[in-house]
């Protein structure tokens, strides 16, 4: 496996803040969080691992996933900006952001069908509430859909 079991536990956040610069610390609630990893995103782990071990001859338990050029963990907007060169390079829009792909994988994952619950769990949200107020017209379109459905059934043309 990388360098920690396939579902990682994380009780750290970084990030910056306007006005504040660099923060780390604790999640927002407290609690530490749960990383699910899929087998497809291990098998990339795995490779990075194997990578890393060919390349610095050692592998360091715990050690960060991501760094910069000396070793320590890169500012969050690293990030940031490459992903806008990414969407430049790309024709994506200017107004996407790194938000937006956490809002895509939290619609994605309620379009799939997967329970609220879970994906409140794996957003770091306490509660559903959150969700079904953000995500509510996905959710509506859904339902939407499945009352089309059953009307095609029960009153067939």
């Amino acid at each position: 496996m990388f360098f920690c079991p396939a579902n990682r536990v994380w009780g750290q956040s970084r990030g910056r803040v306007r006005g504040a610069g660099l923060l780390e610390g604790p999640t927002k609630n407290g609690k530490p969080r749960l990383i699910a990893v899929s087998r497809t995103m291990s098998g990339v782990l795995d490779a990075l691992r194997q990578w890393h071990l060919e390349t610095q001859g050692e592998i360091i338990e715990d050690a960060l996933l991501f760094v910069n050029e000396n070793g320590s963990a890169p500012d969050p907007a690293t990030f940031t900006h490459w992903l806008r060169r990414f969407y430049d390079r790309n024709g994506f829009s200017r107004e996407f952001h790194v938000h937006t792909l956490r809002h895509y994988a939290i619609t994605t994952m309620l379009a799939e069908g997967i329970s609220k619950q879970t994906v409140a769990e794996i957003a770091g949200h306490a509660s559903t509430d959150f969700l079904e107020r953000t995500y509510c017209h996905p959710q509506m379109e859904s339902r939407m859909l499945a009352a089309e459905r059953l009307s095609n059934v029960l009153f067939p043309s």
